[in-house]
């Protein structure tokens, strides 16, 4: 058995953050299972719930985030359809990695290894900032699996990112300061303040203790690229993102990817799926059915 990589600074840093991640957990709000799926690039965990007997929903977590943090978003979604929540290999979360993807390529073979070690053939796929950026390689590199795909809040994949956001990244990393990785998630959060809760406490953990080894595979798709995306889409985002520039975002995706609906959330910043749970969850709903 190969090793697999550090994720964290220390063991007792893994520890506390795991503590944390059984607690976020708890608040799962439908029965659910626990799985680990092998592929090449180690073992992958996925919760999955909902109905089994509906059309299958994959969604993928934002960079540092896990998939607790689609709590607000399982009661809705599960009703009619079948809910595959993964961790993403390489970031802070529950899977283990052996080795990280380095392309785009690899990322795909990851993921529809994943895909396939569930047994799934057709899906639809939701993805939240980084975790729209892997749904989306997947979208060009497995078109014919998937029978829709969902970005919320992207980041580079379509436009750049703002100067500002990579400076608060930037700041977080370096600076020991809690308060400081706070005030950050506050300004995501169009500048509200976060509720104090187990999740909120899991993403300053992941921030805090996570191996600075750890790379992100992120970088802007080719106009080519993405005009290989022919699934339907729906895109969301929020009138006050601060990852990107609105305009930027809408004006390269409608005029590339072709069969796509393009909403933007009045007064809602980069955490739109918990943020603005109450009002994206009906829209997906809605995309889903008229599929």
């Amino acid at each position: 058995m190969s090793e697999y990589l550090s994720l964290f600074k220390n063991k007792t840093a893994e520890s506390l953050f795991f503590e944390k991640y059984e607690s976020c957990l708890k608040l799962w709000p439908v029965p659910y299972e626990e799985d680990y799926i092998e592929t090449e690039f180690g073992q992958t965990y996925v919760i999955k719930c909902g109905n089994k007997k509906g059309p299958v929903l994959v969604l993928l977590h934002g960079l540092g985030g896990t998939s607790a943090g689609w709590v607000p978003n399982i009661k809705e979604l599960s009703k009619k359809t079948y809910i595959i929540a993964v961790d993403i290999l390489g970031d802070v979360n529950k899977s283990k990695a052996i080795k990280t993807f380095n392309s785009n390529k690899e990322a795909a073979d990851w993921l529809i290894g994943v895909i396939n070690g569930l047994g799934i053939d057709k899906f639809s796929i939701m993805g939240t900032s980084y975790g729209s950026f892997i749904a989306m390689i997947l979208s060009i590199f497995e078109p014919q699996r998937i029978e829709c795909l969902i970005i919320l809040s992207p980041t580079v994949s379509i436009s750049k990112l703002q100067k500002e956001f990579w400076f608060g990244v930037l700041k977080t990393a370096v600076s020991p300061f809690d308060s400081t990785k706070m005030n950050f998630l506050k300004w995501i959060n169009a500048d509200k303040p976060l509720v104090p809760n187990d999740y909120t406490e899991l993403l300053i953990l992941g921030m805090k203790y996570r191996s600075l080894k750890i790379k992100s595979l992120i970088h802007l798709f080719s106009d080519n690229e993405l005009s290989q995306i022919k699934m339907p889409v729906l895109l969301l985002i929020g009138s006050k993102e601060v990852a990107t520039r609105v305009d930027d975002v809408k004006q390269r995706a409608e005029r590339l990817i072709k069969n796509l609906t393009f909403q933007i959330i009045d007064d809602a910043g980069h955490t739109l799926s918990s943020e603005k749970a109450e009002i994206i969850n009906p829209i997906i709903q809605d995309f889903l059915n008229g599929l």
